[in-house]
């Protein structure tokens, strides 16, 4: 059954000298019937990080697929199913039943992918600035050593060229766009398309003010030069906002809601950049209808 199967069969003993393979392994790694004595279960395995030895080593863990590289180097990732018998000599063998699902991780991992991607740009989405985010604070959220700017760029008259002009304009404006950012800023960190009309730069260095603002300076002047589509010239202006850690938040909710403040005050204020600062917070909060802040 299993010589007419795409199932992989390796049976082994406690030391984990392979005793017997199958077609589909042979296959895969090269290894004969007749060159199959004193192999190591490692060497029909191939060369493993040490994520993927303690397998091997300890205790045949296989609660999630596992790569298999072939003798072409090609990489399959195997389900494995493991299971020990008792000869009839007394002494224990091991059997290894496993199914290649390659197919299936790889139409995860492009379902993924699309998931954390913005499809008109194809920078990194929110979704994927939120997962960087998280990671970040996970790790560094309680060292005041490290430091972390969030750049919101906001990009004002997108909307009218996609109305005056339809959606595929609109589309190659901001590849263009995001294309002529990400040239310029894309070295300093994550750069992501957040918004339609929004852009972020994710910058976990130094965030002193005079780099800050060289980098915000640097964003600025790419609008000076308009942006050719389809033998039309378009101008388009930005207002760009600044939120860091640990001086202005500690999380990364705070964080993304002070950077999204302090671009929206740039726009009001018709300024290229703005920085957060804790009045901005307290005069939105006052011209929330109806909001009062209740005392413990």
């Amino acid at each position: 059954m299993l010589n007419n199967s795409r199932l992989l069969f390796i049976e082994f003993d406690s030391n984990f000298e392979v005793r017997n393979i199958n077609h589909v392994v042979q296959q895969l790694s090269g290894i004969t019937d007749d060159e199959i004595e004193n192999k190591n279960l490692r060497d029909v395995f191939g060369n493993l990080n040490r994520a993927h030895r303690k397998f091997v080593n300890e205790n045949l863990d296989f609660r999630r697929p596992l790569p298999f590289r072939d003798y072409k180097g090609n990489i399959h990732y195997i389900q494995w199913d493991h299971a020990t018998f008792s000869r009839r000599d007394g002494k224990n063998t091991n059997i290894l039943l496993g199914i290649d699902v390659s197919e299936t991780i790889e139409k995860r991992k492009a379902l993924e992918a699309a998931f954390v991607q913005d499809p008109v740009t194809k920078l990194p989405n929110r979704y994927k600035l939120e997962q960087v985010l998280d990671n970040y604070f996970d790790k560094n959220g309680k060292n005041p050593d490290k430091n972390l700017a969030l750049i919101f760029i906001h990009v004002e008259g997108i909307h009218l060229v996609g109305d005056a002009f339809g959606q595929a304009v609109e589309d190659h404006l901001m590849q263009s766009l995001s294309e002529r950012l990400y040239g310029c800023v894309g070295k300093y960190g994550l750069f992501v398309r957040r918004y339609t009309d929004q852009f972020v730069l994710f910058y976990p260095c130094d965030t002193g003010i005079k780099i800050v603002m060289e980098i915000c300076q640097l964003i600025s002047k790419l609008f000076d030069v308009p942006f050719v589509i389809e033998e039309n010239a378009f101008t388009l202006k930005c207002h760009i906002g600044i939120s860091k850690f640990p001086d202005h938040a500690n999380t990364k909710d705070d964080l993304i809601r002070f950077g999204s403040a302090a671009m929206h005050e740039a726009q009001r204020l018709g300024l290229d950049y703005y920085f957060f600062h804790d009045s901005l917070e307290k005069k939105l909060k006052s011209k929330v209808i109806g909001y009062k802040q209740k005392n413990n």
